[in-house]
């Protein structure tokens, strides 16, 4: 037998892999704990050639947000949720490839969720008469499954956009 090195030739077939960057963007952050938050992710292409498909993966905190997401003609997956905790989130976006373009990762973006809470106002007085004294009391609570943190600061009291005047929370 001889030993000879095996040669293949490909004949026809020329295909460029080009490279992309995925960026994500936040509607909302901070946001309000149950709010709705929509992350946008842009890809694109570094040749700038060849049209993008595929779809994107969102997570936060290294846990998928649901099944990946089409991007459109834009190159753009939006991705849109109520279900994130209270408390700051490292949130990306992954670009999982098609046949003519690698796939990317954005940075991770930090998503703020603060802790909702409901505010409820009584007056003393309703109706009132002009010149008479009326009391108005604000209770400040946060919403159920909104977490266990009490409220604190202060509460300003308007009528529009006047100040009518301001009290600190208390227990």
């Amino acid at each position: 037998t001889v030993n000879a090195p095996l040669q293949i030739e490909v004949v026809g077939i020329a295909s460029v892999v080009n490279a992309t960057t995925t960026t994500l963007t936040s509607s909302l952050n901070p946001s309000g704990f149950g709010q709705a938050v929509t992350f946008a992710a842009t890809v694109a292409s570094g040749a700038g050639t060849g049209t993008l498909t595929g779809t994107v993966t969102f997570a936060a905190d290294g846990v998928k947000l649901g099944a990946p997401v089409a991007i459109n003609a834009a190159g753009v997956a939006v991705y849109s949720t109520t279900a994130l905790t209270v408390g700051v989130h490292s949130v990306t976006a992954s670009y999982n490839s098609d046949p003519d373009h690698f796939p990317s990762a954005s940075t991770p973006l930090t998503q703020t969720v603060l802790e909702g809470t409901i505010v409820a106002l009584a007056s003393s007085l309703n109706p009132s008469s002009v010149g008479a004294p009326v009391t108005f009391t604000a209770r400040v609570t946060v919403p159920p499954g909104g977490g266990s943190v009490l409220p604190d600061g202060t509460v300003v009291f308007s009528d529009g956009s006047t100040a009518l005047g301001s009290a600190p929370l208390s227990a």
